[in-house]
C-alpha cells in the first residue's frame, strides 16, 4: 500500500471513529412550583376542583367520596410546572421522562396530563388549564415500589417555542408523592448534537446578559441544576463569576 492510500484509509478511519462517537447530553430540571388542586367540599361539594394549596412536602391525589349526601372527602389533583429544559440549538432530543417518588398509596395506574406554558405560576386557572385541556395524557403505573420513571413523548420537548411544562398528576385511588429533597420530581431530557452550548447562556438567546443574570440570582442558594453552571450543587458565587465573566454576545 502506498503513502497517499494509508493516507486515505487511516482519514477513513478516524472519520468513521469520530461519526461513531456522538456526545449525548442531560439535562435534569426540578419543578419551578408545584401544588394541589382540590375540592373546597365547606358547602358538600364534593368533587369540583375549586380551591388550591400551594407546595408542601407531599403532594397527593384522589376523588371524591360522598355517603349519605354528605362528602367523606374532595378530589386532589396534584400539579408541578418545569422549566422547558435548555438544549443547544439543532439538538435531536433522544429520550424525555419523568421520576417520581411514591410515598404512600397502593400499586394502579394514574394519569399524567402535559401542557406547555409561558408561565410558571401555578393557582387555580392554570391548574385547572392543564388537567381540563391538556396537550399530552398518558397512563402511569405506580408499582409498590417506590420509585418511578414515566417515558414522555420526545416532540413534545423539541423545538419548544414556550418556556415552561405543566404537568398534573390524577388517579381515583389516594397516591401520595414525595416533593422535597433529593425526592422531588425531575424532568430529565436526553439529547444529542446540536451547535456547543455557550456557557452562561441560560435562556439560549446567543447572548449572556441581564437575564441570564437574573436567573442566577433567583435562584440564588438553590440546588438548581440549570443556573448550578459550576456543578458544584449550589447556585452562589461561582456560578455568578461565571455570568461576569462571559458578559456579551457568544462566541
Amino acid at each position: 500500500m502506498n503513502n497517499g492510500i494509508a493516507r486515505l484509509a487511516f482519514l477513513n478511519l478516524l472519520l468513521l471513529g469520530s461519526t461513531l462517537v456522538i456526545a449525548e447530553e442531560q439535562v435534569a430540571v426540578a419543578p419551578t412550583s408545584s401544588g394541589r388542586l382540590y375540592a373546597d367540599y365547606t358547602f358538600q361539594d364534593c368533587c369540583t376542583l375549586d380551591a388550591w394549596s400551594s407546595s408542601s412536602g407531599a403532594l397527593w391525589t384522589e376523588t371524591c367520596e360522598s355517603m349519605g349526601g354528605y362528602c367523606m372527602g374532595g378530589k386532589d389533583v396534584a400539579n408541578w410546572v418545569f422549566e422547558m429544559p435548555v438544549m443547544p440549538v439543532g439538538a435531536t432530543v433522544l429520550d424525555a421522562r419523568i421520576q417520581l417518588n411514591k410515598q404512600s398509596g397502593v400499586a394502579g395506574s394514574a394519569v399524567l396530563y402535559l401542557r406547555q406554558t409561558s408561565s410558571s405560576a401555578l393557582g387555580i386557572s392554570s391548574a385547572l388549564l392543564t388537567y381540563n385541556s391538556p396537550m399530552h395524557t398518558q397512563s402511569a403505573y405506580f408499582s409498590n415500589g417506590m420509585s418511578h420513571s414515566f417515558g414522555l413523548p420526545t416532540s413534545f420537548f423539541q423545538d419548544s417555542d414556550q418556556s415552561h411544562v405543566a404537568m398534573a398528576l390524577y388517579r381515583s385511588s389516594t397516591l401520595q408523592i414525595y416533593n422535597v429533597g433529593s425526592l422531588k420530581p425531575t424532568l430529565v431530557v436526553t439529547y444529542e448534537g446540536g451547535e456547543p452550548p455557550c456557557l452562561g447562556d441560560l435562556d439560549g438567546d446567543g447572548v449572556v446578559g441581564g437575564t441570564d443574570l437574573a436567573g442566577i440570582l433567583g435562584y440564588w442558594g438553590s440546588d438548581n441544576p440549570t443556573f448550578d453552571l459550576d456543578e458544584s450543587g449550589t447556585v452562589d458565587g461561582a456560578d455568578l463569576t461565571i455570568i461576569l465573566a462571559r458578559w456579551g454576545m457568544c462566541s
